[in-house]
């Protein structure tokens, strides 16, 4: 869809662009100093490799001003298979036209392309270290500094330099608030595998409705058999704020003390308590709970299609 800003207007790229587009990689690549591409690249092979056609989930992108290509984008999944949620992207912005908004503005539009196309997160593979400017224009939008390879890029003046990997997400993470009675056993397990299992990409609470006094210590030790240390932890009351705030409310016995809240997802998990439990039954326990927990996950993750 076509975006509009003060004199910008960005829209997808047709085959008949790229005689407007190619001055713009030219212009960008022949320094030597932002893109690996090779300065005299040929514009035959420069037009395979930029304008994208006929491919699925993939287009290029154009900034237009007063009729001109002063910018150009690419937009592509980062992978195949399992990994073609990941987006991948890169711009061009003509010497002319940059320090003026038209990077930003492309940006923009190309973001928002690729949450529409149904990418979860996007990445930048080869930052050169030395693009102060673009690295600041992409941490403004959001993007973060993942990883760095050394000397990976050969610098015409700077000689071997860094590049970055940078990646925002796209959409928003899920949250998932477990609530018990004691906060003590089942929903810290349940917490702790979450962590555990799905990293970053889901936010995790935990409590309960009338905390105890310390975790469960066969809780503690069954999880820790298991590689995940929640001995850190400590029971706690469920706040409103936490509630009203959660994705998934997943219950585990606290019945009527836990709380409601209209149009948020509810689960009630039966679940055997640890408390006084001999440790074999805690470990069945453990195990049930990242069944589910898995299963959790998986319904949290949203599908690549569009």
């Amino acid at each position: 869809m076509p975006a509009s800003g003060p004199d910008i207007e960005c829209r997808r790229a047709a085959a008949a662009d790229w005689e407007r587009i190619w001055p713009v990689f030219q212009a960008v690549v022949e320094p030597g100093d932002t893109y690996a591409f090779p300065p005299d690249i040929g514009e035959e092979e420069a037009r395979s490799l930029w304008l994208l056609e006929g491919a699925e989930r993939a287009a290029t992108y154009v900034a237009e001003q007063d009729g001109e290509v002063v910018a150009t984008a690419y937009l592509k999944p980062n992978q195949i298979g399992p990994g073609d949620h990941v987006a991948n992207a890169g711009w061009m912005v003509s010497p002319a036209s940059t320090g003026k908004g038209v990077g930003r503005r492309l940006a923009e539009h190309v973001i928002e392309e690729a949450r529409h196309l149904g990418f979860t997160g996007m990445q930048f593979n080869a930052v050169v270290a030395t693009n102060t400017a673009a690295i600041r224009l992409w941490e403004s939008l959001g993007f973060t500094i993942v990883g760095s390879v050394p000397d990976a890029f050969r610098h015409p003046k700077e000689g071997l330099t860094p590049v970055h990997i940078m990646y925002r997400r796209l959409v928003p993470r899920p949250s998932v608030l477990f609530l018990c009675v004691k906060n003590a056993g089942r929903s810290q397990m349940a917490a702790g595998w979450l962590r555990h299992l799905a990293g970053d990409r889901v936010a995790v609470f935990s409590g309960g409705s009338d905390p105890g006094p310390e975790l469960h210590p066969q809780a503690v030790e069954a999880m820790a058999e298991v590689g995940i240390d929640i001995s850190g932890e400590q029971p706690k009351r469920w706040s409103e704020a936490e509630v009203s705030a959660a994705d998934v409310v997943v219950t585990m016995g606290c019945g009527d003390a836990c709380p409601f809240y209209p149009g948020t997802r509810y689960e009630d998990w039966e679940l055997t308590d640890p408390a006084e439990q001999p440790i074999e039954v805690v470990r069945e326990v453990r195990d049930e709970i990242r069944r589910r927990v898995e299963a959790l996950i998986t319904s949290l993750e949203p599908s690549s299609a569009p």
